[in-house]
C-alpha cells in the first residue's frame, strides 16, 4: 500500500498501533493487519504531532482546525476530542505527555518569543515554565521518571540552538551543549539520565546522545551516529 503523504509515525505504548499522519489527518495503522487503516480526524484543518499518551488510551496532538494552532486531545478511537490550550491566546503546538498522564508540557509563542508551559489536563491555564528565558524554547521531551523536561533554546532567531533540561517548574535548568551548530532535543534513551538529539555540527554525524550526570557535573558523550 503506497502511503505518498506520510508525515511522521510514533509508536504507543502498547505495541501494534503506531500512529500515522496521512494527508494532514490522523490515522491509525495495524502493523499486524497493514491493510486495516482507521481514520481518526477528518477536519478542514491540518493535524499534526501526535502524541500517545502514557497507557496508550489518548492522543494529544496539534491542529489548527479552529484558525489558532492549538493541542488538542482525544480518545486512541477518535472520540472525545478537547482543545487543551483554547484559553490560550498565543499558539500552541509538539505536546509531550507527563508520564504520569496527568498532565502536557507544550511549545507556546507568537512571532516574538517561544515559551514552554505546562497544561494540567483536569482543567486550569497553562504554567510557564521557562518564562525566566528571554528566547525562544521549545520541543519539550519529558523524561519516563517526570523528574525532568529536555528542551530547545536559542536566544534570537538565527542563533544557534541548543539542548537544555529542567525541572516540570522550570527550576534546575541545566545546559548539556553549548555549540555554534543547531543542536535540538529528541528524546530520552532511558528513564531518567540519557538526552538524545540531532545535530548539524559538520563531520559529526546527525544523532548524539548524553549521559546526564545525576550530581550535575555536566554530561558526558555516549555516542555520535550518522
Amino acid at each position: 500500500m503506497q502511503l505518498p503523504w506520510l508525515r511522521r509515525s510514533e509508536l504507543p505504548p502498547a505495541p501494534g498501533r503506531p500512529t500515522l499522519v496521512f494527508s494532514s489527518d490522523l490515522w491509525v495503522l495495524d502493523v499486524a493487519n497493514p491493510e486495516r487503516i482507521d481514520q481518526l480526524t477528518d477536519e478542514p484543518g491540518s493535524d499534526g504531532e501526535p502524541a500517545w499518551s502514557p497507557d496508550g488510551s489518548a492522543i494529544a496532538f496539534s491542529s489548527d482546525r479552529t484558525g489558532s494552532l492549538d493541542v488538542w486531545t482525544m480518545r486512541a478511537d477518535g472520540s472525545d476530542l478537547i482543545d487543551v490550550t483554547v484559553r490560550n491566546l498565543d499558539e500552541d503546538w509538539g505536546p509531550s505527555w507527563s508520564p504520569d498522564g496527568t498532565a502536557i508540557a507544550a511549545t507556546d509563542g507568537d512571532d516574538e518569543t517561544w515559551d514552554i508551559r505546562v497544561w494540567p489536563l483536569g482543567g486550569g491555564r497553562g504554567v510557564n515554565v521557562t518564562k525566566a528565558y528571554a528566547g525562544f524554547a521549545s520541543g519539550p521531551r519529558w523524561s519516563a521518571d517526570g523528574t525532568r523536561i529536555a528542551f530547545t533554546a536559542h536566544d534570537s532567531r538565527g542563533a544557534d540552538a541548543d539542548v537544555f533540561t529542567m525541572t516540570p517548574d522550570g527550576e534546575q535548568v541545566r545546559r548539556l551543549t553549548d555549540h555554534p551548530a543547531d543542536d535540538w532535543a529528541f528524546g530520552w534513551l532511558d528513564a531518567d539520565r540519557v538526552v538524545w538529539f540531532v545535530s548539524d555540527r559538520p563531520g559529526a554525524g546527525a544523532i548524539w546522545a548524553f549521559y546526564v550526570r545525576a550530581d550535575g557535573d555536566g554530561p558526558e558523550t555516549l555516542f555520535i551516529r550518522a
